[in-house]
């Protein structure tokens, strides 16, 4: 088995999005708090408001809509456990797939969300904003209007935002023009679907806001993903930090190449597609697109237990301690000490899980001296991010209750601690 995890972008938002989570996780409420005490108000009143589907600003609706996916994320890991082979997301969703891998670190990451909407929203300051999904229509056909429409009124550009699937896309630009493209698509059988996004994403309209995002990436603390996070632009996974520098600072003004992100999926073999964060709709596109692929959405805690199914044919403790590695908050501010505690000693216990899973098949109890070293890794990553000594106990018991009598090591340790 091979999953995958989505994360889904603009647009998705909802009033309520995350309240159940919030309600039933400990760690989902450790999340919104991180993000309102960042932003300066409390995440969790955006997401039950009312205003949230229409009517918010689209800062505001976009950090709301990372942090419920980083929320779901978490609960993932703490509840599931089982180590994905990649991330993708769409558009926004990036991020939180990139800090999924640790490739970024959660309140940088929505630092860089924050920063991105607002920059968006200034550089299309004049600009009445239009962005309309074409359905119903082989993207062929919407790409050849598209640039007929520029061939025919280069003052006026419209560009296609989002490969989505085979027969959907997204086209942006200025209202007026959007709207007249999506007219001519609808008389070719497709069917326009206004959206509402305050700003003409994926788009040359938002060149102006490039230069300045990049530059912030620069300076934003960006490693190597700990598994494969997979470019928005290219629709490949990143490579090294610099790729994700210039990937994340291009996909502003690039179409969003999501079709080609699920055929690659297809050919590495990927078999389960989990799709973390408000509403459905990737894993929508995903039945369409990549039908061989089984898609699950953790929208809402009671989407929880089908996908806990999917645990029992992985129940092993090196993938738990892995999951516990990652789900846990990282409060160490210094980069460099982070670097050296924390990345390498996650860097050793990955090999160590993945290397596991892919040529043992032994029984728990087989495990020996590899559960001995995961644990003691650990020990360590918690350690390094400064996570509470209470909490590492919880962990601790937590595993040994998952392993039952072949974690006496866990036992042990957690007696000893």
């Amino acid at each position: 088995m091979k999953i995958a995890l989505m994360f889904p972008g603009s647009g998705t938002q909802y009033a309520g999005m995350g309240q159940s989570w919030h309600e039933t996780y400990p760690i989902v409420r450790e999340t919104f708090d991180e993000a309102s005490e960042r932003m300066g108000f409390s995440i969790y009143d955006v997401c039950t408001s009312e205003k949230l589907q229409h009517d918010m600003d689209l800062v505001t609706a976009q950090a709301a809509i990372f942090v419920c996916s980083v929320a779901a994320y978490r609960v993932y890991m703490q509840e599931v456990g089982i180590t994905p082979h990649l991330s993708a997301g769409h558009s926004l969703g990036e991020y939180a797939a990139l800090v999924s891998a640790e490739a970024i670190r959660y309140i940088d990451a929505l630092d860089l969300v924050c920063l991105r909407s607002k920059l968006m929203i200034e550089t299309a300051d004049h600009t009445e904003s239009g962005v309309i999904a074409c359905k119903q229509l082989p993207i062929q056909i919407t790409r050849r209007e598209v640039m007929n429409w520029n061939h025919n009124y280069p003052d006026r550009s419209v560009d296609l935002a989002c490969y989505n699937a085979q027969d959907q896309a997204v086209i942006s630009g200025c209202r007026p023009d959007t709207e007249q493209l999506a007219a001519i698509l609808e008389g070719l059988g497709g069917r326009a679907i206004p959206l509402s996004i305050q700003a003409p994403i994926h788009s040359r309209l938002l060149h102006g806001a490039v230069a300045p995002f990049r530059a912030q990436l620069a300076r934003t603390p960006i490693q190597v993903p700990r598994w494969p996070v997979i470019s928005n632009v290219t629709a490949k996974p990143y490579t090294d930090e610099e790729s994700i520098v210039t990937g994340l600072a291009m996909q502003l003004t690039q179409p969003v190449q999501w079709l080609d992100t699920m055929l690659y999926m297809q050919s590495r073999g990927i078999s389960h597609a989990l799709e973390l964060g408000p509403k459905s709709t990737l894993s929508t596109l995903t039945k369409r697109s990549a039908r061989n692929i089984r898609t699950y959405a953790l929208d809402k805690a009671d989407d929880l237990p089908k996908i806990q199914a999917l645990q029992y044919s992985t129940g092993d403790l090196l993938g738990k301690c892995l999951a516990h590695a990652v789900s846990c908050r990282n409060r160490n501010e210094d980069t460099k000490q982070y670097s050296s505690e924390v990345a390498e000693t996650f860097h050793k216990l990955a090999e160590l899980a993945n290397a596991h899973a892919e040529h043992s098949a032994g029984s728990l109890s087989e495990q020996g001296d590899e559960l001995k070293t995961a644990i003691e890794l650990l020990l360590q990553i918690m350690k390094g991010k400064k996570v509470p000594e209470d909490e590492q106990l919880r962990r601790l018991n937590r595993l040994y209750a998952e392993g039952c009598e072949a974690a006496s090591g866990i036992r042990d340790l957690a007696k000893s601690y």
